[in-house]
Parts: structure tokens; sequence; C-alpha cells
């Protein structure tokens, strides 16, 4: 039998001021998988993960997890079900230290685990710790990115969207990050749909890929599959 997808979007239509930004996109993310969703700018990669989240409005189609429909659920209700969501330009509070960021998580999720999983992310992500009395704010872009991921962890989701996370960060944080989607895969069941425009750290971590075109996908498979002749097409600028 085969094993239902953790995320299935099934004919999804999204519209912005009446013009039709999805266009019937079909995707999936398999359970305990990272999936890289690849494309230009501005063929609707954000809108997918915003429209996964809630944030979006669906005008035809339907959002799934584990089999569920999500459709009318708002985004706070997905995220208590298990998504966790880093959008591009991290979000963080800028006001708040290190360590009131990451309560926020805590405390709107629980405090089952919690010590436990702060403890992870703080090994996940150092500087986290040495730099939790310090205003988010005054972090370089690189250790807001580690802030922002260690927040959306906290919240123990089964599901984690990432916008972006390599985007203007010094290569030693992008290792960092590197390795934490790689260690979140092997010691969690937990599926991963990463956007990224680095298309060497998109080939380091996922499993499978997607390429959008003008709100649609027009490419997909395995990453090894992921051909010089399909980049070129696609995805050079």
């Amino acid at each position: 039998m085969t094993e239902k997808p953790k995320l299935s979007m099934n004919g999804v239509h999204v519209s912005y001021d009446e013009s039709l930004i999805l266009r019937d996109l079909e995707l999936s993310v398999p359970s305990n998988s990272v999936v890289a969703l690849l494309g230009r700018n501005g063929v609707g990669k954000t809108t997918v993960l915003k429209t996964i989240m809630g944030i979006k409005d669906i005008v035809g189609g339907e959002v799934s997890l584990d089999a569920q429909s999500l459709n009318g659920v708002n985004a706070e209700n997905r995220s208590r079900s298990g998504i966790g969501y880093v959008p591009q330009g991290r979000e963080i509070f800028p006001s708040l230290t290190v360590w009131e960021n990451l309560k926020v998580s805590l405390s709107v999720h629980g405090k089952k685990g919690g010590k436990e999983r702060l403890e992870e992310v703080y090994e996940l992500f150092p500087v986290l710790s040495e730099m939790k009395h310090r205003k988010g704010g005054v972090l370089s872009g690189g250790q807001q990115q580690q802030l922002a991921i260690g927040r959306a962890l906290l919240t123990n989701p089964s599901l984690l969207l990432l916008d972006e996370p390599t985007e203007g960060i010094q290569p030693s944080i992008i290792d960092q990050i590197e390795d934490a989607i790689k260690y979140l895969k092997k010691t969690y069941d937990i599926s991963i749909l990463l956007v990224e425009q680095y298309l060497d750290f998109a080939k380091a971590c996922a499993d499978s890929f997607y390429i959008m075109e003008r709100g649609s996908i027009v490419e997909q498979g395995t990453i090894a599959s992921l051909t010089d002749e399909v980049t070129a097409q696609y995805l050079s600028v």
C-alpha cells in the first residue's frame, strides 16, 4: 500500500486582486522527506508556502496534511496541527531578546518537552545560546535566520516550510543550516518543503524537486535527476 504523503496540493488555484497566481497546482511532500521548490523570481513559490500556511486563501482545489483537508482551517490552527513556517525575511521580533523570541513559541505551543527541544535548538545553533540575552534586532542576518528556524522548531512541527533560508547569509551559517536540515531528517519524522534559489544548497539538502513557472509545476523528480539542461531551461537568469 502506498504511504500517504505528509502534504498534498491538488488542483490549487490562488489569485491576487483577480489575477491568478497559482494555476491548477499539483504538489506533494512525502513523509520524512526534503523537497525543494525551485523557479525564477516571481513564479509563485512564496505564494505556495503562504497557501499551505493558510495566509493566502485558495479559490479552487484542496490542500491536505496527512490526508486531512486544510481547506477553511486558519493559519493559527494549521500551526497547531504541526506546520512550522520560516518566512522570507525571517520576521523575528527585533525588540525582544533571543530567549524571548524562542519563549513565544514555547508559550504558544505548550511546554511539554520544551526544555529538551530548546537544548536541541541550542545544539544545532550554538550562537542562540551564546546570545540569548541580546535583542533580535542586533543579530546579523544569518543569526536572525538561525533564530527564525529555531523558533519554528520549538513548535515541534511535522512539516517545516522554509522560504529562502540562505538569502543574504554568510557561507559558514549556510553550512550550519544545511547540517541542521540533514540532522532533522535523520533524527525525526519531519518533512521539509524548501524554497531556494541557491541551487547547490538545494541539491545538498533535498531528496526531490519541483520547478515552477507562471504559477504551475513544469518539472519534477528526484534531486539526482535535476540535469544541467533542466536547470538552464527553467532556472538560469
